[in-house]
């Protein structure tokens, strides 16, 4: 940790940003590591002081992929903006238990905050298109596959019910009252994902039974239809002050 950690600032440092908030996503966060996956390390930052006074705009991330370094860092601005949306990529970032490094005052009310005025549709619709872009064709299809269109489908169905996904699958898993065919599925390509190398095929004999499986519950869900949630204007309002207030603390402005 403590390697990733310097990486972080030594990359940030190039440009004098600010860090603030990073996490590890993907497959390492979700529990559903293989035995080569890399590291997704995810965030955001402030810009320096000259920088956000400044009226040349700067690009608004910083990204780096160097073998197994994976790193994604958002300006606040876009970071808050896609919060924002309820866009739940970021919201993942900000429900992570593996934080390499966080900056950020009173964090837990204001994560707890912006839970609680999330838009499920955004969550619902997200997680319903995560699924069918993962899952294009009947070609080439690995247990790596099959698992991410079962984390999106059971995700838009929690989401469907007003229910915030757990990030760790097997805890998503035990959201659901009883096993059905689909959570006995992701159980089978689990195991076989952890055990496995990244790209590890499905079998010839399985993957036409595994492929009908998920389509099936795929068009189900597709099906369903989620109204907006009418806290969006709370939500921009936790956002704002508490930009204000970071800006104000780092940039040393009274």
């Amino acid at each position: 940790m403590e390697n990733i950690i310097k990486r972080v600032h030594s990359t940030l440092s190039e440009n004098n940003y600010i860090p603030l908030f990073y996490i590890e996503s993907g497959s390492r966060l979700w529990g559903m590591e293989s035995s080569n996956s890399d590291y997704d390390i995810r965030g955001f930052h402030l810009i320096s002081k000259e920088k956000y006074f400044d009226f040349i705009k700067c690009r608004d991330l910083v990204e780096v992929l160097d073998g197994d370094f994976d790193f994604v860092s958002y300006d606040l601005d876009k970071m808050f903006n896609l919060m924002a949306k309820s866009n739940p990529t970021v919201l993942e970032w900000i429900r992570s238990d593996i934080i390499y490094f966080n900056d950020l005052p009173e964090f837990e009310n204001f994560k707890n905050e912006i839970l609680k005025n999330i838009d499920y549709k955004a969550l619902f619709y997200h997680y319903v298109s995560l699924a069918k872009n993962q899952f294009s064709d009947n070609k080439d299809i690995t247990y790596k596959k099959i698992l991410y269109v079962i984390r999106g489908i059971l995700s838009a169905t929690l989401a469907s019910q007003k229910q915030i996904p757990e990030l760790k699958i097997r805890k998503m898993f035990e959201q659901f009252d009883k096993r059905n065919e689909l959570i006995d599925l992701g159980n089978i390509c689990l195991a076989k994902k952890i055990q496995s190398e990244e790209k590890t095929y499905i079998e010839d004999e399985n993957r036409d039974r595994f492929v009908l499986t998920v389509k099936n519950s795929l068009y189900k869900i597709s099906e369903l239809y989620i109204e907006s949630a009418a806290t969006k204007s709370n939500l921009i309002k936790v956002l704002s002050e508490y930009c204000i207030f970071l800006k104000s603390e780092k940039y040393n402005i009274i």
